[in-house]
């Protein structure tokens, strides 16, 4: 694993929060300990640190969570979907501002990681595709966090009936979000 990629300490804060908030008090105390282990002592939002450490964390999680099943970390996704909508990206809950959201999208991702590239195709009513370039070898477990994100968002911002779909290519994974109508919040 090349540990040229990075993620900020906010993205790792969420998933301490889930499962402070989740799951049996130990498991953030282990997880806690598994990031003392790495070298990581209190984890600061603003801080970058080695994608190695997240993965091993999100592996960690889906170890003392779900008996390793990394699938069930898309749970973990959704709630930093609701958290970021609940906070930093309020405005677009309040507003139901699907488009703006996406087309903000690029922008917000590489505030929280130094790698990949992202792009979205939202010209079909009903689907939209998140395509994610440069992504690290060892992500298995991001890719389902990443892939319970988008869905959540979408749920949060007015989309029914949402499903997700991902394909991993070499270093580039495709999130085909489908969706049967959009409502904004309040309409």
């Amino acid at each position: 694993m090349d540990d040229t990629f990075r993620v900020k300490g906010s993205t790792i804060r969420t998933k301490l929060a889930f499962a402070r908030e989740h799951l049996d008090p130990g498991v953030e105390e282990a997880l806690s300990a598994e990031l003392a282990d790495a070298g990581v002592g209190r984890v600061l939002d603003g801080a970058w640190y080695d994608f190695s450490i997240y993965e091993r964390l999100l592996k960690q999680l889906a170890t003392l969570a779900y008996g390793g099943r990394i699938s069930r970390l898309r749970e973990v996704g959704m709630f930093s979907a609701e958290l970021a909508l609940r906070t930093t990206y309020k405005a677009f809950a309040r507003s139901g501002d699907l488009d703006r959201f996406l087309a903000l999208l690029p922008t917000f991702h590489t505030r929280l990681h130094d790698y990949g590239r992202l792009s979205i195709n939202a010209q079909d009513v009903g689907t939209l595709t998140v395509t994610l370039h440069g992504v690290p070898d060892d992500s298995d477990a991001d890719i389902y966090v990443t892939e319970g994100f988008f869905t959540s968002c979408a749920q949060q911002l007015g989309c029914q009936g949402v499903r997700c779909r991902t394909e991993r290519v070499g270093d580039v994974v495709t999130y085909r979000i489908r969706y049967s109508s959009h409502l904004k919040p309040g309409a």
